[in-house]
């Protein structure tokens, strides 16, 4: 049992997953520590988050009261993979796109509810059906008027150009 919860832990990037969560207030600007970062699909731009440290990916947008529709969070993963996602301490639905190692819009899972006190136990766990390397959180309901689509290209803009490869 406690190895597959080591293995659990580790595919979903939580080093501890009953933690507490740091948040950072804001949720009118997103802040990185590489500057300004913008992620475009298909004309749309958002300015986005960087969550690449184990820690970064553990906290995620979780306890934050909101998030302009404008913004997002943008994993970055070292290898592609089947990596895992949850909805654990969020205070607002969110879309996750999900964008595989030729900056191609992979797959799409829209309107996820957040989760409230349910613990740790009954949270539904998200992944994609194909490897992806990157994944894009937004508002939920956003990707819809934004005409996101599966296939469509990213690209990364501003000081985050040419780090990550799309």
């Amino acid at each position: 049992m406690y190895g597959l919860t080591a293995v659990i832990l580790i595919a979903c990037n939580v080093s501890d997953p009953f933690d507490t969560a740091e948040f950072h207030e804001s949720g009118d600007r997103v802040t990185n520590d590489l500057g300004q970062a913008f992620v475009d699909i298909a004309g749309e731009l958002f300015e986005v988050e960087i969550a690449q440290s184990p820690d970064a990916m553990q906290i995620g947008l979780s306890g934050r009261p909101y998030m302009a529709d404008s913004s997002g969070m943008l994993f970055v993963f070292e290898m592609p993979g089947m990596h895992n996602f949850w909805m654990k301490d969020m205070e607002f639905p969110l879309d996750f796109v999900w964008i595989d190692s030729n900056c191609l819009v992979a797959e799409l899972t829209e309107n996820i509810s957040h989760v409230q006190d349910l613990g740790t136990v009954d949270i539904a766990i998200y992944s994609p059906s194909t490897p992806i390397k990157y994944v894009l959180e937004i508002n939920g309901g956003i990707s819809q008027v934004a005409g996101i689509q599966i296939g469509q290209q990213v690209r990364f803009l501003g000081n985050i150009q040419t780090k990550f490869g799309c």
